[in-house]
């Protein structure tokens, strides 16, 4: 039996810093200052389920504008999904040994917007099966792999890390710290973390 591999999407796969990055572009031409924009888009994030297009209504609280403008923006950003991977997304699904491994894709967040990067990312393709919740992972999991099973998890949150390994015990756990000045935020993980996808192929 194949070992089930869990491959986490935003800050793993696809880079989330470029889609803040377009956002700021899309308001900032739309009247409104850089603090603003902040402010709203931390407060989308605040559960862990940002989207875009609930963001823009926050925006709109504070002042009005054409809505629509921004959404039709933003569903062009969309699009545009398959150049926001990181550069070495693909050959990690690539060189991932079939024969070994069944490779998911286990992501969290809001499922309309999570659904429409991954659609548009073009490696949908390259997953034995997609999993997108808005909850917890270590509750979704129990209904994926048993409490005693061996499996492997990548993902960029050290806290959900510790909570899937607590839950099942005999499972691995990577985690993935593309910018190194972040590593101070997961000093709780204590499991095996790699700079890249080509770092965890040494693991696999």
């Amino acid at each position: 039996m194949k070992i089930k591999l869990f491959v986490d999407f935003d800050k793993t796969l696809f880079d989330t810093s470029q889609v803040k990055e377009r956002l700021m572009r899309i308001f900032s031409q739309l009247g409104f200052s850089q603090s603003e924009i902040e402010q709203t888009y931390i407060a989308e994030s605040l559960d862990g389920k940002f989207n875009p297009e609930g963001q823009a209504k926050r925006l709109c609280d504070i002042r009005p504008f054409n809505i629509e403008i921004a959404e039709l923006k933003i569903k062009s950003m969309i699009f545009d999904s398959n150049k926001l991977l990181y550069f070495d997304t693909i050959g990690f699904l690539d060189d991932v040994d079939r024969n070994k491994y069944e490779v998911n894709l286990l992501s969290y967040g809001d499922e309309d917007f999570q659904k429409r990067k991954v659609k548009h990312s073009g490696i949908i393709d390259k997953f034995d099966n997609i999993y997108i919740t808005n909850i917890e992972k270590q509750i979704y999991l129990k209904d994926i792999v048993k409490s005693n099973e061996y499996f492997v998890v990548i993902d960029d949150r050290g806290d959900a890390l510790e909570k899937i390994s607590k839950k099942f015990p005999k499972s691995f756990m990577i985690l993935i710290v593309r910018n190194i000045e972040n590593i101070l935020r997961h000093e709780d993980f204590k499991g095996t973390w790699v700079r890249n996808l080509k770092q965890v192929l040494e693991y696999l």
